[in-house]
Formats: structure tokens, sequence, C-alpha cells
């Protein structure tokens, strides 16, 4: 059987797939920020392993990540236009993402949050997702976590994969992976040129109409020198380059709103961390500095850089006592600046400590008890904590019932950007009167999930959160921020599961229903009632693999002006077939919307139409 078979076959498209037998011993790093298998992790974690990253084969993470439980995304144009990624209905500067340990928030965008429409998909190794308000050790941002590792060097020697593909809208994807080890020494190096001419992304744009194009080029770099057995040095790098046309920006010189827009964005991180592991004490040093700039072009004109700086100094420890549990702690230090606007650099520290309890009893029940503490320049001290439980029961011919419950706390201090809007000449009344504060989180949620040793598998949540203070733009005045008065919230129930039919057929599915309110009681914007996922990986022969996904998106709503608006229900089919020609050449056709459903999640921007895309992958 093909080498590159193997590992496709038992793979379905929601995420990694592996026999429950197995599932359970699967190890994540997310929950408990060290690794710790499943069968122990209360909170609710779904991973996707780089085999069905391929497998799906988009050229965007956030695109590949729609087909993960409680994920929506919401897209406004295109390929680099603005992608909100939610999970359970928060919003994306409510969400961590990290890539191997960096944190990718971008300071320079309002809000803080993480530019999903810029991080390609090639070269990452693994993805997790950790659901709700418990990354307590991160900062507690309500929305969840998302933790991304890149491709590493597993064996001695040089290691190396490329890929090329072209598709509708004269869209070509070029990456390329080499990656080796020798001795104490091991790197890997990957890189991604993405371009496309797009469409014309909005149905307001009656007069140019332009095709609203988009170019990313993305180098990242991560290696470690095993300087001893028990000590380790690690180094990660990324630098993004993007462009964007998009439509709807304000001309600074005519004073007026046209479609002749151009988005620039350039990141670049460095983090270098030190790492001492016995076994029985774990101690790490680590720092980042993350630099971003964005610019938008309207007309030509130039609107000005805004420029931001994250500088973060990391301490962690681990105690680990075998039989009882571990003791995890550590310190943050962080220090942001920003520029933009014309305005003077602002810039704020915050440091936060936390230590948490991870016990275990029996190897039957498994229990964390945390607290984190925070002080910010800015918005004072707060301090957040997050208990967990779950109770395994092995059951007659191999079957598993696991029982979970986790409840955390968190909060948000408003950014830089926020800030400084609110006070600067564009911010009216009622935004200008305000002196905005930080949001606080908390959120629960029990499931309970039974494994069968057959291979299946099912899992049932309730989660229930909520924020306090919430901020978002005022869409109706265009004042500035606003603070919510009262609590938002955002509750539902997940269903998640597999069934390996047979040794060719595997299916996946996850729904989710999602009831998020604003404290007046209105649904909150462009979050579906009704979310689900059906999957499934065909193998009709050892070298041949279709790849399928069907998404229903159902009661979603948006705002334009101060007028509610009904987003479309849609559904969207997606589809790849790969042929391994031999171990070293696959080919493969991916087919995208190919009901061509015509939907927006965005009010007034389209998203792409049916379109088809054909490529090749090298691996030596």
């Amino acid at each position: 059987m093909n080498p590159r078979h193997t590992l496709l076959l038992p793979l379905a498209l929601a995420c990694a797939q592996v026999h429950a037998s197995d599932r359970l011993e699967t190890l994540v790093v997310t929950a408990s920020r060290q690794p710790v298998e499943l069968r122990q992790v209360a909170a609710s974690v779904s991973v996707m392993e780089h085999q069905a990253i391929e497998l799906r084969g988009q050229a965007n993470l956030a695109d590949v990540m729609r087909a993960m439980p409680s994920v929506n995304v919401s897209g406004g144009g295109g390929a680099g236009k603005t992608a909100s990624l939610r999970i359970r209905g928060e919003e994306s500067f409510r969400t961590l993402v990290l890539i191997d340990g960096i944190d990718v928030s971008d300071t320079s965008s309002p809000q803080v949050s993480p530019r999903l429409e810029h991080i390609a998909s090639a070269g990452i190794e693994r993805v997790e997702v950790l659901r709700g308000p418990q990354g307590m050790m991160y900062g507690a941002d309500a929305g969840g976590i998302v933790n991304i590792t890149t491709r590493r060097a597993h064996e001695d020697g040089l290691a190396a994969d490329f890929a090329t593909e072209y598709g509708r809208y004269d869209s070509w994807n070029n990456t390329g992976n080499i990656r080796g080890k020798t001795g104490i020494a091991d790197f890997s190096l990957t890189l991604s040129d993405f371009s496309t001419d797009g469409y014309n992304s909005r149905t307001t744009d009656t007069t140019l109409r332009d095709r609203d194009g988009y170019d990313n080029t993305t180098l990242h770099f991560n290696g470690g020198l095993q300087l001893t057995d028990h000590f380790r040095v690690e180094l990660s790098a990324r630098d993004v380059d993007a462009s964007a046309r998009f439509d709807g920006c304000f001309n600074s010189q005519t004073f007026v709103t046209t479609d002749n827009c151009v988005s620039d964005y350039v990141q670049r991180i460095g983090r270098l961390a030190a790492v001492f592991d016995n076994g029985e004490l774990r101690q790490s040093l680590a720092f980042q500095r993350a630099s971003s700039t964005r610019e938008d072009i309207a007309d030509g004109v130039r609107g000005g850089d805004n420029d931001a700086v994250v500088e973060e100094l990391q301490y962690q420890g681990i105690a680990r006592w075998q039989q009882a549990g571990d003791l995890v702690y550590g310190i943050d230090l962080e220090e942001q600046r920003y520029e933009g606007g014309g305005d003077p650099e602002r810039e704020r520290d915050q440091i936060g400590a936390y230590i948490e309890w991870q016990g275990k009893v029996a190897e039957q029940f498994f229990y964390t008890a945390g607290l984190r503490h925070d002080d910010n320049d800015d918005f004072g001290e707060y301090t957040s904590y997050r208990v967990s439980g779950a109770h395994l029961t092995p059951l007659a011919g191999g079957d598993v019932l696991k029982l979970k419950t986790s409840y955390g706390t968190g909060f948000r201090a408003p950014s830089l950007y926020e800030v400084a809007y609110n006070r600067g000449p564009f911010a009216s009344p009622p935004a200008s009167d305000i002196s905005l504060d930080a949001e606080e989180s908390k959120g629960f949620e029990a499931g309970v999930e039974y494994q069968w040793a057959s291979g299946a598998w099912l899992d049932l949540v309730y989660f229930n959160q909520s924020i306090d203070n919430a901020i978002d733009f005022d869409l109706v005045g265009y004042s500035g921020y606003l603070q919510a008065g009262g609590t938002t919230r955002s509750k539902g129930v997940e269903l998640n599961g597999e069934l390996p039919v047979n040794r060719w057929l595997s299916v996946t599915g996850n729904y989710t229903y999602n009831d998020a309110k604003t404290p007046a009681g209105e649904t909150r914007l462009r979050r579906p009632r009704h979310l689900m996922n059906l999957g499934a990986v065909v193998a009709p022969h050892r070298d041949v693999t279709l790849a399928l996904n069907l998404k229903l998106v159902r009661d979603a709503e948006d705002q334009v002006g101060s007028q509610r608006v009904a987003l479309d229900d849609y559904t969207n089919l997606d589809a790849t077939l790969n042929w391994d020609v031999n171990a070293q050449l696959a080919l493969y056709v991916r087919g995208e919307n190919l009901l061509g459903d015509d939907y927006e999640e965005v009010a007034s921007y389209r998203v792409p139409g049916a379109a088809f895309y054909t490529g090749l992958r090298l691996q030596f």
C-alpha cells in the first residue's frame, strides 16, 4: 500500500481521526499547557492533524477550520479579506491564536485580533482548538484558543515536500517545506506564495466593478538545539507580507467613500525559548517580539501606517508527581506599543501570574483548579480562575463512558486602538463621552462522551458563556466604540462524532445549536443559530481518496445602519479527489461551493462561487 495512502485513509474531514481505542490516548497540549492524554481533559478540545489538512486542500487555515466543531467563519469578500473566526459565537478578538508558541495577534488592528485571513495552511503539522473561556494560563481569552504546530523533522536526515495549485479567479498557490535533523540540531522552513485576481467582492460596488485580488507571501522557521538530554534551545520566526484589494474605504483627501481600496499588511515575529525538562521538573523561559504594520490606500491616497509592537517575556514551571498530579505555574510580562492615525505612540504593560493543580485519582478521575492574577497599567488588577473535572468509566466490551465539566472566568482590557479612537478626532458622542472598561467573561460546560471499542465515538456538550461590558463598534451612529451595559450571552449544545463504517469509508459529523443574545435580548450579529458539518472520506482504491464535507448554516442576522437584516441560509459542499501516483507524487482536484449556493456571510459581501482547483504534491 502506498505510504501516503496509509496516512490519509483513516482520516475524516472535520478533525484528525483515530480509532476510539487510541483516541483517549491522543496527546493534547492547549488545555493544560503541557502534553496530556485526551482522557484527562475536561475542557472541549478538537484536533486536526497534517494529513487531514492536506486532504482538505484549502490554502487558508480559516477555510480548513470551517469544518471543525462550533467554528464559524464570516468572510468579507473572498481571499485576503477580513475573516472573523468565531468559536461558540465569540469574536476573533476574544480568541488567542498561537503558532509554535508565537502569539500572532495583530495589535495594530482595532481590537487586537489574529488576522486569520493571512494564515496559510502550508507547513502546519497540527491544529488544536480549545473551546470556551478555559485558557486561564494564556490570559483567559473568552472565545477559546487555537494552538498551531508547524512541521517538524522527526528522523535524522533531510525531508521536503512541495506543492503547486491553480484554479478559478486565476489563483496560484505554491508551497514548500524543507526540514532536517542531525545530531543535536533540527529545523523546519516553510514558504508559501499565494495570489489570486479575485472577483468584485461587494454588491454595493456597481460603478467600478473591479476584481478584488490578493497576494500573500509567508515564511516560517522553527528549529532547535538539544544541548543535553534535558536542556533545549528553540527559535521560531515568522514573516507575513500580504496585500488585498477591497471595496468600501474612505478617501481622506476627497472625503468620500470609494471602492478602489488596497490594504497592505506586514507582520514579523520572533520567539526564542530555553527549556529544561528532566521528567520531574520542567522549566521554560521565552522571549517574543512581534511587529505589525497595516495601511489602507484609497484611490492611491495612503492613509498612513498603523504600527504596533508587542514584546513578551514568559516563564513557566511544571512540577510533576506521577501518582498525584502536576503543579503548573508561570509569569507573563507583556508590553504593547501602538502608533497610528497621526496620534502619538501609546504603550501599556501587563503582568500576569498563574498557578494550577492538575490532579488525578486512580486513573479514572481527573481534575484541575487554578488561579490567575493580572495587573494592567490602564485598567488595574483582575483575578480569574478555572476548575474542571473528568471521570472515565470502563464498560463491558472495551467501551468507555466519559463525563466532564468545567467552569472558567477571564477578562479582556480595551485595546490601545479602541481607547485611541474614542479619544481621537473621528469619535463623537456617545462614544467620545465613554471611558472604556475591561470586559469580564465566564463560561460553563458539561458533557458526556461515549467511546465504542469498534472505533465510533459520540460527544454531547452543553455550554453557557457570558461577557459583561462587551465592547463593539457603533454600527448605527459610527461614533466609535461603545460598551454594552449588562450581559452578552452565548449558550447552546454541541454534538460531535465519528463512525468508521469499514476499511474504505469513515463518516464524521458535528452540530452546534447556539443561542447568542445581546443584553437587550437581540440575536448577536453573524452568529448562526444552527451550524452543522457532515464529512466523509471514501477510499475505493488504495491509491484514490475522495474527501467530502457538507456544511449547513441557518438563522443568522447582520446589521446595515440601524436595520437588522436576515443573512441567507446556505448549504456548502466541498470535495477533494486525491490520486497517489507513487510514493513521491500525488495529484488532486478540489471543488468548492459545488452546489453554487449564492449567499452572504456578511451583509453586502459576496462569497466565492463554485470553483475548481487542481494541483500536485511532491515529497522526498
